[in-house]
């Protein structure tokens, strides 16, 4: 019936929120702002291949969330954390590269 409603009224589009009230949620709130600081740092450092081991970290986090505990919510905040990483390291390249 969710489904149903959800696609009735358009709110499929919509982004997930974090469910504070979700032990799971809130720990991988935990571990997806750890990883970001992390891979931030090392291009901060100048260490890319840190920060490639940080981004593989959150993709294992994304299949984990998919696979594991089977939660489309937090499996789409880990794969949105991936595609910041990539992101930021396209910027680290181009600004190295200047």
């Amino acid at each position: 019936m969710t489904t149903q409603t959800t696609a009735a009224n358009g709110s499929q589009f919509e982004h997930p929120s974090f469910d504070l009230s979700n032990p799971q949620h809130l720990a991988m709130r935990k571990v997806i702002a750890d990883l970001h600081w992390k891979h931030a740092a090392a291009l901060q450092r100048g260490v890319l291949t840190t920060a490639a081991r940080y981004r593989g970290m959150a993709s294992g986090l994304e299949k984990a969330a998919r696979f594991i505990l089977k939660d489309d919510d937090l499996s789409w905040f880990c794969f949105r954390l991936v595609c910041s990483f990539e992101d930021m390291e396209e910027l680290y390249r181009k600004r190295v590269g200047a």
